[in-house]
This record gives C-alpha cells, structure tokens and sequence, in this order.
C-alpha cells in the first residue's frame, strides 16, 4: 500500500525546523518577512468566518487506557523454557524437522532449533495441528500436502512427508500489572498501577487533542489555501530550500533504519524515487503557498512571534522531543524556520477563532437526513 508524504502541512513546517544541521542552506536566512509576498499572493481571498469541516476528537475513556495498557504488556511478553512435555495449542515448540518430497529432501525443508508457535498458522495447514499431543523428544512423521496455490510451483499441491521431532516447549508470559512493572519502565514520578493508569489517561487525551488540533488546523489553512489565488511564479531559493528540507528529514530517518533513501522510501511509503520527487515536490509548493499566505495575514493583522512566546514555546518542545537542555534543542533547529513555524500556527489559531467548526460525522449525519424519505412522504407515495 503507498504512502503519501507527511499530510500536515504544519507538521512538515515543525519538521524542516528540526532536520538538522549539515544543509547547504544553513547559513542562509529564510525570514519569510524580506520576501514580497504580494508577487506571488496575487489575492488572498477572505479568511475570517470561513467553515472548517474536521473529524471529531478520538474518545478516551476506560476501554481506551484498557486496551492500551493491554497492548503495552502484550509488548512485553518472552518466551520462557517450561517443563512441560506435551504439546499444546498456543505453546511454543522448539522443533527439528525434515521435509521430504518422494524421500527427497526439498529446499528451505529442514531446519534445526525452530521456534513454532503452535496455532499461528506459520506452517502449511496440518503441521502444528499434528504436533499437539506431541511429546518432548518425540519424533513424528506427518504426511501433509503443499496448498495448490503455494509460492514454490515445485512444491505446489504436493504431497510431502516431515519429520518433526520435539526438542522442549516453551510457553509465553505476559508480565502482569503491578507496581513492580510500572517502576521498571522508569516514568518520572510514576511507580504505582494507579498512578500510572491516570498517566496513561493524560497521556492519551493529550495525543487526542494534539492530533485534533493538528488536524483542524490543516484542514483551515487547505480552505484558506483554495480562497487564495498565486502567481505562476514562487520563490524558487525557498522551493529549494523546503525540498532540501523535507529530503534531509527522510533521509535521517533512514539513517535510522540503517539504510539509504531510496531503500526507505521505497520501503516505507511504496513508491518509487521518481514519484517520491514528484510528491517532494509538489509538498514544497504546499508549504510555500501556506507560509506566503499566513505571512500575508499575519501583516495585514499585526500578528507576530514574540522572543517570549519563542522562548517559552522552545523549552516546551525541547522537553517534549526529549533534548537535554534548551540550548541543545536550539543548536539542532534553524531559527528562521522555526519562528515561522511558529507564526503559522499562530496564525491559523487566529483564523480559526472566528471560525464555524463543524465534525464531519455531523455533517454525514445531516447529509444522510436530507437524502433519507421522511415517513410521511413515504406514507404519501
């Protein structure tokens, strides 16, 4: 399934702030206030009162902490050697065995030391279906046939004999939920099961109204966007500096995985490099229209970013991204970017204020009511 780049334009904005140093355009200024917006915002359109359809905020309630710690502990889970010697379903067999096709062994048949989940379905059907009951240091021979639309055509709808014996089993452990647990994953101030399912709880809500807020946020500046009008023309030294930008941020990212941009972008979105520059590209563009636009308000409005809502705004991020001190969350943004980053959300939080905010489930709703027969239309006909 592909992927598309990063869909929030405001959130590629935070990210080109943080993509780290080492760009040739790092000693550049790219202060979006010495740029004559007005050449390429050729009409802004009206951006007070305008009608923002947004999907609703995420609910969080007990199921929701539930099943995230739930999900949390399932991460947690290891295999452990038990003593028992019978196989069962869900038990883990360490396994040998020895696939054969007319007394012949087959490629990728035989292995020694295998971990197999039994009722994972990892096999063909009827292999760990025939281990249960097995007992440790049992050997067994299954007579089994390949599924006819197996991958290997030398194997497919064959009929083919294993031979399996059981090394020791193995069982999965979940560790439970218990003040103990909570103290080892090292949540500041967090040590009890109590205290850490409220921290869960704030934890979630917090994510929810972050991604709402996002969400409402770039789906005001795309209305704003379609109300405005450019020019054929943009301003290509920050076309390129964006698309350096947004380059350098995935290629650090797959420097993470361990491997090259190409690899990463085609494993990771789908795609290939050429539709990759093409996307890069046309999310340049994006961000350039979003910052002409809301530079364009924030003159005509006399908003601006003042050094101490940088300040504070920078020791919040900083926390939140996990540097160890301001100064070195600092060193690691461009400023320039930043601070108009900063101006865009300022901006779309002011357009917004003046905005009719409607769920899109509410508008489904009433979407649904005006195509769906009243009953005495019905009752008429």
């Amino acid at each position: 399934m592909k992927k598309k780049l990063c869909a929030s334009v405001i959130a590629v904005m935070m990210l080109a702030s943080i993509a780290g140093c080492g760009s040739k355009y790092d000693n550049n200024s790219m202060s979006l206030s010495k740029i004559d917006v007005d050449k390429y915002v050729t009409s802004l359109g009206d951006y007070k009162g305008i009608e923002v359809t947004t999907t609703p905020k995420e609910e969080i309630n007990e199921n929701t902490v539930n099943s995230y710690i739930q999900y949390l502990l399932s991460s947690q889970t290891t295999s452990e050697k038990s003593d028992k010697d019978t196989v069962e379903n869900g038990d883990i067999a360490n396994i040998d065995y020895v696939g054969k096709k007319d007394d012949v062994a087959f490629d990728g048949g035989t292995a020694q030391g295998y971990d197999l989940a039994i009722g994972s379905g990892t096999f063909i059907p009827g292999f760990e279906e025939g281990l249960v009951g097995a007992k440790v240091g049992e050997t067994r021979s299954l007579n089994l046939t390949f599924p006819e639309n197996y991958g290997n055509e030398e194997l497919a709808g064959a009929a083919v004999v294993f031979d399996v014996t059981v090394n020791y089993i193995s069982v999965n452990k979940t560790p439970e939920l218990t003040d103990e647990f909570v103290t080892g994953l090292a949540i500041d101030g967090v040590t009890t099961v109590d205290a850490f399912e409220t921290y869960v709880e704030d934890s979630l809500k917090a994510n929810a109204d972050s991604v709402y807020k996002s969400t409402l946020q770039d789906n005001a500046m795309s209305v704003i966007i379609d109300k405005c009008t450019f020019s054929d023309e943009y301003p290509q030294t920050l076309f390129d500096y964006y698309l350096d930008k947004i380059k350098q941020a995935d290629t650090k990212k797959a420097s993470g995985y361990g491997v090259d941009l190409e690899s990463y972008v085609t494993g990771y979105y789908g795609i290939s490099m050429e539709e990759y520059n093409t996307q890069l590209e046309d999310q340049a563009k994006l961000m350039i229209k979003d910052a002409l636009v809301c530079e364009a308000i924030a003159r005509i409005e006399k908003i601006s970013v003042t050094d101490e809502e940088f300040n504070e705004q920078l020791s919040k991020d900083a926390t939140a991204m996990g540097y160890d001190s301001v100064d070195a969350f600092k060193a690691s943004i461009s400023e320039d970017d930043y601070r108009n980053y900063l101006l865009e959300v300022k901006v779309v939080d002011y357009v917004l204020e003046s905005a009719t905010i409607t769920d899109s489930a509410d508008v489904q709703t009433i979407q649904e009511e005006e195509t769906t027969p009243q009953a005495s239309e019905s009752a008429e006909e």
